[in-house]
């Protein structure tokens, strides 16, 4: 009695250590929305979910039609159902990792600076996948399949909150059954958890999805945008005397501790490692490069608890490798340090107060998104017919409760693959009943689009049927309001012969006569280019403009949409002049920031979009001076 009594207050204690630890690591939240580009989709999400989820179930994005449980605001019960899914993922990791702990025989004192340290840096991301490879690790120390099937079902619903929660999962239970069946050799086993797993993601699949039709859709879109979304790379200048030294130390592991179960362990977090690294350093702003600082300190907490030999070695190495990539952050966009409060009971304990945190982020988001309220004219002409915003900024709806119409790809379409994306959003801008009967055009910088780039040439398809279908009803100097006509304004679309022009080379333009020129631009990389892509990222594409004034206008490109038409003339660079008072395109020429890793050989080949009478005035002022 007295021993089960003592195991029943270690237990107790045990509890408590968890609940502390999960007070002590509450992060702060702030669930707001706002205006721009990423928290316009915030709101766009959690909006649709309450409202459409239809209509969300439809949309092809790297997020999926769960993503409010990992971006929250307070729509409906979004806020509440998001704090429960965080708090039983995060208290579901403590007790795994504590679990693991014990299973590799550390002590539990030991482990509790170890996890209370990670769990001050893991967000739902790392949640799902850091549950994910611990229970794959238990699986393999335990062999009992019901630790790889709850990590089935974590990764699915990761597949359906964000894609690359998905591939980051996937991978390590991919490597989690290769592991099984080298050392069993068992493939009916292999082919019955394989086959168990499959129908659980099924399942979960069709119960978001309601049918199977919108599930594969979505599954062979996210597959198809998880092709890279280089386009919005940013290039800082990369201290490589900091980085490369902390990639050999993480590539040494293996060699230098030979422990079975630490090789275990460093296999299955090596494909979400090298994840964590393309979705830090593709983009690497400084909300992407905190991924694999934080990937990092949960990987090799992981290794801490499991070593057995050379801790203090593998101890050194940990923090050499952090350390590293957390100086080069300072070359990253928007630099600023990760910061964490030491003790996040206030955090916990604002939470609590539930009516009072919501009613605050409600009233600051309606603060936030009140600049783009129109005014009521601009609303009653709308009134209660169906919208959408170009190219992003979905807090016109917000702020306006306007019916929203979205695309399918929701805003820009900006991957490897964003050809296809693009075609599949310019369907909704044809001449059916299902497309909006509005289109809001925004812009900021004159006709400046994200990183630097023409927002014309962004998405050339959803151009072509915005101008040829829609109608210019009004124009402020912060947006053009379109309406939906009756009939196609263009004349015909004429194809010049193909050209090959070299990288670096200026290219004529043709001059134009009541028309839009645009250029289509076919290039390839070359083979070491196809390798820096797939282990590091792309170059930058640019198009520079000669005016025929003299000057020289340089933007971005991306080359996936390239293939449909980069906007060459009429030239807009403010949309609230008239189009005569600007100058005309001379010249164009297109580069490449790495130009070893491209085919210096390109094919361009100029389109003319003739123009009937009434699409003049979609790039003109229509009221007379």
């Amino acid at each position: 009695m007295q021993m089960r009594s003592k195991i029943e207050t270690e237990d107790i204690l045990k509890w408590v250590v968890f609940g502390l630890i999960f007070v002590i690591t509450f992060p702060y939240f702030e669930p707001t929305y706002d205006v721009g580009l990423d928290p316009a989709y915030v709101w766009g999400f959690n909006w649709l979910f309450v409202h459409d989820y239809h209509t969300l179930t439809q949309i092809c994005y790297p997020h999926g039609p769960l993503a409010f449980l990992k971006i929250p605001t307070v729509i409906g019960h979004n806020w509440l159902i998001f704090l429960i899914f965080y708090s039983l993922l995060k208290i579901g990791f403590i007790y795994l990792f504590f679990k693991l702990s014990n299973t590799f025989n550390c002590a539990f004192k030991s482990a509790i600076p170890v996890v209370l340290i990670v769990c001050f840096f893991v967000n739902v991301d790392l949640l799902i996948i850091g549950n994910c490879i611990i229970l794959n690790l238990l699986f393999y120390k335990h062999n009992k399949p019901i630790y790889l099937y709850i990590s089935a079902v974590l990764a699915s619903l990761g597949v359906f909150i964000k894609f690359s929660i998905a591939i980051a999962s996937l991978s390590a239970i991919l490597v989690s059954i290769l592991i099984d069946y080298y050392y069993n050799r068992n493939i009916i086993k292999s082919l019955k958890q394989i086959g168990i797993m499959g129908g659980l993601g099924l399942i979960i699949g069709l119960l978001i999805f309601h049918g199977f039709v919108p599930l594969f859709q979505y599954l062979w879109g996210a597959f198809k945008l998880s092709g890279g979304y280089d386009a919005v790379s940013l290039h800082p200048d990369n201290k490589w005397a900091l980085v490369l030294p902390a990639v050999a130390l993480i590539l040494s592991v293996p060699f230098w501790n030979k422990e079975k179960d630490v090789r275990i362990a460093y296999l299955l977090c090596l494909l979400p490692l090298f994840a964590a690294w393309k979705h830090s350093f593709m983009r690497q702003d400084i909300f992407h490069y905190r991924i694999i600082i934080c990937f990092l300190i949960v990987f090799w907490g992981l290794i801490l608890l499991i070593s057995k030999e050379k801790r203090i070695l593998t101890f050194i190495v940990a923090c050499s490798t952090v350390l590293l990539l957390y100086a080069n952050m300072r070359a990253v966009s928007w630099y600023r340090g990760i910061n964490r409060e030491v003790v996040g009971v206030n955090n916990f304990v604002d939470v609590l107060h539930y009516r009072d945190f919501t009613q605050r982020i409600a009233s600051m988001s309606e603060r936030n998104v009140s600049p783009n309220k129109l005014t009521d004219e601009q609303k009653a002409f709308i009134g209660d017919q169906t919208i959408d915003i170009y190219p992003w900024d979905f807090s016109y709806i917000a702020a306006n409760n306007f019916r929203w119409k979205p695309r399918r790809t929701l805003e820009l379409a900006t991957s490897a693959n964003s050809q296809w994306a693009s075609a599949e959003a310019a369907k909704n801008f044809l001449l059916h009943e299902d497309a909006p009967e509005f289109v809001l055009f925004h812009y900021q910088k004159g006709m400046e689009s994200i990183d630097d780039r023409y927002v014309l040439s962004d998405e050339p398809l959803i151009m072509y049927n915005i101008l040829n279908h829609y109608s210019l009803e009004e124009k402020t100097n912060k947006f053009m309001l379109f309406k939906k006509d009756t009939v196609a304004h263009f004349e015909s679309v004429i194809l010049e012969a193909p050209q090959i022009v070299q990288f670096n080379e200026w290219i004529d333009v043709p001059k134009g006569d009541r028309e839009i020129i645009r250029l289509r631009v076919l290039s390839k990389n070359s083979l070491r280019g196809k390798v820096k892509k797939m282990l590091y990222k792309d170059g930058q594409y640019y198009i520079d403009y000669m005016l025929e004034d003299g000057t020289v206008n340089t933007y971005r490109y991306v080359s996936g949409t390239a293939v449909d038409g980069l906007w060459i003339s009429p030239f807009i660079q403010n949309p609230l002049s008239d189009i005569a008072e600007q100058p005309d395109v001379v010249q164009v020429r297109l580069r490449n920031s790495h130009p070893h890793c491209i085919q210096s050989a390109v094919t361009v080949q100029f389109e003319r979009i003739k123009l009937s009478e009434p699409v003049l005035n979609l790039i003109q002022d229509k009221q007379d001076d």
